[in-house]
Formats: structure tokens, C-alpha cells, sequence
């Protein structure tokens, strides 16, 4: 479907390139788990800190790690148990930010919306 009102051209001036880490699906042999590939890419993103009325819409156990928002026309991934794949890592000023929450906002603005949680790694 088409985006009712397409922002995604907007956002180009506002972005930066961040680097993602997209793992894929691991296998279990015998009770081990082994871990997917691991693949890198690169999204354009507007990265912004998560404002405290954005916490609000995480779970909350949640609403105290450092969050940043972010807005790309770039499809991220949330942890997937039943695919066993793990969520994409965003590497942002220094730190690792793992993917928590993806909003499609694709059909109104052409765009996700993501938040991430600073992993400590």
C-alpha cells in the first residue's frame, strides 16, 4: 500500500548513517544452541533520546534504561523467539542499543518508528 502522505523524503535531511547488526536464525543440534551469521548494514536514521512521554509506551520493566528513539525508512527487527533470531544492535555515538519496539508508521508516513535500549556491551 502506498503511504498516505509520504515524509520519508523529509526525513533525508534530517538523518545520519548508523550501523546495525542483524543476526539470523540460530539452530539447535543436539540441546546447543549455535548462534545465526551475523550481518552488518547501514541505515540512514534520525536519532533522537527517548523524551520521558515516549518511556511511557515501553513496558515497564523497561522505562529505566537509556533509550533513543529513532525514525528511518529502514525496517528494523525486534528479538523473534519463534524465528530464534535475535534483534538488530545499533551502534550509536559509542554505544550498542539493542531493538525493543518497531511502530509501522510505513502506510501513513513511509517510515518505522524505534526505540532501542542501551545494552551495556
Amino acid at each position: 500500500m502506498t503511504a498516505i502522505v509520504d515524509v520519508s523524503a523529509a526525513l533525508k535531511g534530517l538523518t545520519e548513517t548508523v550501523p546495525v547488526a542483524r543476526t539470523a536464525a540460530g539452530t539447535i543440534t543436539l540441546g546447543r544452541v549455535t548462534a545465526g551469521a551475523s550481518s552488518a548494514l547501514s541505515i540512514s536514521a534520525s536519532v533522537q533520546p527517548a523524551t520521558p512521554e515516549d518511556m511511557k509506551r515501553l513496558p515497564e520493566g523497561q522505562r529505566i534504561d537509556e533509550t533513543i528513539k529513532l525514525y528511518t525508512t529502514t525496517e528494523l527487527k525486534t528479538v523473534d523467539v519463534d524465528a530464534q533470531t535475535a534483534a538488530d544492535r545499533i551502534t550509536y555515538d559509542g554505544q550498542v542499543y539493542e531493538v525493543q519496539q518497531v511502530t509501522p508508521w510505513s502506510e501513513v508516513g513511509g517510515y518505522w518508528r524505534v526505540f532501542a535500549k542501551r545494552t551495556g556491551r
